[in-house]
């Protein structure tokens, strides 16, 4: 009896490891969520002001939700990802829960509570087919570093609304 206990404990105890929310450390903070969609965020303002030269016409969309380290800024110009070998540049960004304001470039960060998103837009020929992807978190500013970062494609269902990621965050750990 005490073994079979033991056993469902520990089958337990590793079902809720593998359920716990995570974040990934990146230079400026923590990421809370890495998402990949079909669709672009609907909520934009000063669209007019978003820069697509360059960039793919049939597109999946990227949004890295991620809480800022205290006094820390980031810029649209701050991160890149990487997939299939090509850099693809952050195109806006979002404070909070607001609007995305493509006429804004940067934030600052103060605390925990406060999150801001990064958008990117990507070839569907280098991402987006999988259930889950790993890119790779680039960092524009010397000294450059790079962040494997594994992406939830949310296909058409669109982006998880920032207020309803937890703290604690919803990133899949990297093996």
């Amino acid at each position: 009896m005490k073994i079979t206990t033991l056993a469902c404990i520990a089958l337990l105890s590793l079902t809720v490891a593998e359920l716990s929310a995570r974040t990934v450390r990146f230079r400026s903070g923590e990421i809370l969520a890495a998402e990949f969609a079909k669709e672009p965020p609907e909520d934009v303002r000063n669209r007019d002001e978003l820069d697509l030269s360059g960039l793919p016409d049939r597109r999946v969309y990227a949004a890295l939700t991620v809480s800022l380290t205290s006094g820390r800024k980031i810029s649209i110009y701050d991160y890149s990802l990487k997939a299939g070998g090509v850099k693809y540049r952050c195109i806006a960004l979002r404070i909070g829960d607001n609007s995305i304001d493509a006429a804004r470039f940067e934030t600052v960060g103060s605390g925990r509570g406060n999150r801001c998103t990064l958008y990117f837009v990507l070839d569907p020929r280098d991402v987006g087919r999988g259930a889950h992807e790993t890119l790779t978190l680039v960092c524009n500013v010397p000294p450059e570093s790079e962040v494997p970062v594994i992406f939830k494609n949310r296909d058409s269902s669109g982006f998880t609304p920032p207020a309803e990621i937890p703290a604690s965050g919803n990133m899949t750990e990297v093996k």
